[in-house]
């Protein structure tokens, strides 16, 4: 997942929101920043304090006279100064470049042309792509490395560039500029800002498409895992969110880094506090919710069972009826881990069916397909009651509906729901399937790749009961059953998940054909 950073100093904005500044700057204060640092780099990196602070006040002066015209006249957008300030030239880039690489700036001035820097990056794409071209990254890990000033700091400056850049196409390139060392170095001596920075940077960094594992193993192999838990525990409604993005995305794809997470002291304990906490800032308990999915899916059953224990599942299963919280999404994804029948059990005496089943009907089309996977999941095992329990909420309606629905985005979801419509039939519901219309839709999902098998499977179950085998031949699902049973032997199964889907289609088809002929 990536992010833009939480927050800049409160140089570039007197926003404040809950004892925090905000981290969105107005096109003014970038305007006056940038043309204030043109004006210095145009004197040279001797001029007085009292000049630029004189330059300032004119730029300032100036501002209030438009501000002033504005509100006499009629605003005109194309014509607007500030609007045509936006851009970030390609020369003003270099000079701000080319200031940072001087050796004898002050630490305020190199702070400075951070600054105006870092608010270049919040612009467009353009603008960002500007600062590579112009060879800003590498100066940037300089400052990261070196710099710090009184009244702003150049780090924090530096970091929340670098973030940016990162978490818009420049991963590859921030990691290659060295930048990964000291923003791990930043996140344990930093204020608690530069340490966000610092996070997310490196949460950016790790959410990157390209070289993935490889960043994510360096990230960590650095030492990146116990100050980012100890930033999570600092209480700091950006700095706990960032360290949550970050461990979130360090975790996924390795079960070895998943492993380091959950076994580092408090990371997890404090994710579910996050998540469970109504109490907690919204985006602070949506992140937590996010890392707490992602390293459930590869836990342990023992790991599963203690938090059924410490009561966690229990207050998880309360957040899915929460409906002001954030994150109820990932939430849905951890009742879709759950191993054993005893977890899943505790999840439906919790109450997670029938708060699953509301957002079936009223999520979006992403909500949906998590949902119907979580019920799927919960399905499992010795799941008669708890497969009844579903069908008595009314939700083989919804799932049949999701059949017929054509959105591309359903992919999975049809899969998921015809797995659990598989399910239904085979414990004695087979009867109410076949009158929810399931029959047609399972027969048209032969054809679909990702579907096949599940439909194949829900069919065979269908076919079990003698009675509604001739919904089956009404619906002309003999001939695609026939060739689904009699397609090319697929590959050894466990090569890919294609082999996987196209053996338990053959399978399943052949089952469902032997049932009919009977």
């Amino acid at each position: 997942m990536i992010l833009a950073p939480a927050c800049l100093p409160h140089s570039l904005s007197s926003s404040k929101s809950g004892g925090c500044c905000t981290w969105f700057c107005s096109v003014r204060p970038f305007a006056v920043a940038t043309s204030s640092l043109t004006a210095w780099l145009q004197r040279g990196p001797h001029a007085s304090s009292s000049s630029l602070q004189q330059t300032q006040k004119t730029n300032r002066q100036t501002q209030d006279r438009r501000g002033k015209s504005k509100n006499q006249h009629h605003h005109n957008p194309s014509s607007s100064p500030s609007k045509q300030s936006i851009q970030s030239t390609p020369s003003t880039v270099r000079q701000l470049v080319n200031s940072l690489l001087r050796s004898d700036g002050t630490q305020h001035q190199l702070a400075h042309a951070a600054r105006a820097i870092n608010a270049a990056t919040k612009k467009t794409q353009h603008d960002r792509d500007a600062v590579v071209r112009a060879g800003a990254l590498k100066p940037l890990v300089q400052l990261l490395r070196t710099h710090r000033c009184a009244g702003g700091s150049g780090k924090n400056e530096a970091a929340a560039a670098l973030a940016r850049l990162a978490g818009n196409g420049y991963a590859d390139a921030v990691a290659a500029a060295g930048a990964l060392k000291p923003l791990v170095q930043q996140l344990s001596s930093g204020d608690v800002m530069e340490k966000s920075n610092a996070a997310l940077a490196i949460a950016n960094v790790a959410s990157c498409q390209s070289n993935a594992s490889l960043h994510k193993d360096r990230i960590l192999e650095i030492g990146a895992l116990n100050p980012l838990v100890d930033l999570l525990h600092a209480g700091h409604r950006h700095g706990s969110a960032n360290a949550a993005v970050a461990l979130a995305n360090l975790v996924r794809g390795s079960q070895s880094r998943r492993d380091a997470v959950i076994n580092a002291r408090g990371a997890l304990e404090k994710l579910c506090d996050m998540a469970c906490d109504t109490d907690c800032d919204a985006r602070m308990q949506m992140q937590a919710s996010r890392a707490l999915s992602y390293m459930l899916m590869g836990g342990s059953e023992a790991l599963l069972d203690a938090l059924l224990a410490d009561g966690t599942l229990s207050k998880l299963v309360s957040r899915l009826h929460d409906t002001a919280g954030r994150g109820r999404e990932y939430v849905v994804d951890c009742m879709s881990t759950l191993k054993s029948d005893r977890q899943r059990d505790a999840a439906f005496a919790a109450g997670a069916m029938d708060a699953l089943v509301a957002l079936l009907r009223g999520g979006s089309v992403d909500c949906k397909t998590r949902v119907v996977r979580a019920l799927s999941q919960l399905s499992y095992g010795d799941n008669a009651a708890r497969v009844e329990a579903i069908m008595d909420t009314g939700a083989l309606d919804d799932l049949v509906a999701m059949l017929h629905d054509a959105e591309s985005n359903l992919n999975q979801g049809r899969m998921h729901a015809s797995h659990l419509i598989a399910e239904m039939a085979y414990n004695g519901g087979a009867d109410a399937v076949v009158e929810a219309g399931a029959v047609a839709p399972l027969v048209s999902l032969l054809s679909d790749h990702t579907s096949r098998g599940m439909a194949a499977l829900a069919l065979a179950n269908i076919a079990r009961s003698r009675h509604q085998r001739d919904a089956i031949v009404a619906a002309d699902g003999v001939v695609p059953l026939e060739r689904l049973a009699a397609a090319s032997p697929p590959a050894a199964e466990g090569a890919a998940n294609d082999d996987l889907h196209a053996s338990l289609a053959q399978k399943q088809a052949q089952k469902a054909l032997t049932f009919l002929a009977d």
